[in-house]
């Protein structure tokens, strides 16, 4: 499952620098964003 994930975000990213080339902030931008919303949504199933 874990190998499934890291193979995703890896494949996400080549993708991202393909359709955007040198985009490189945007790239960590997209992936602070993703975590970010990740976490939250996290906080909010688990919150009592």
């Amino acid at each position: 499952m874990i190998k499934l994930f890291i193979g995703a975000v890896i494949g996400f990213a080549v993708f991202y620098l393909y359709q955007n080339p040198g985009d490189i902030t945007g790239l960590i931008d997209t992936a602070k964003a993703t975590v970010n919303s990740s976490a939250q949504t996290l906080v909010d199933i688990t919150k009592d």
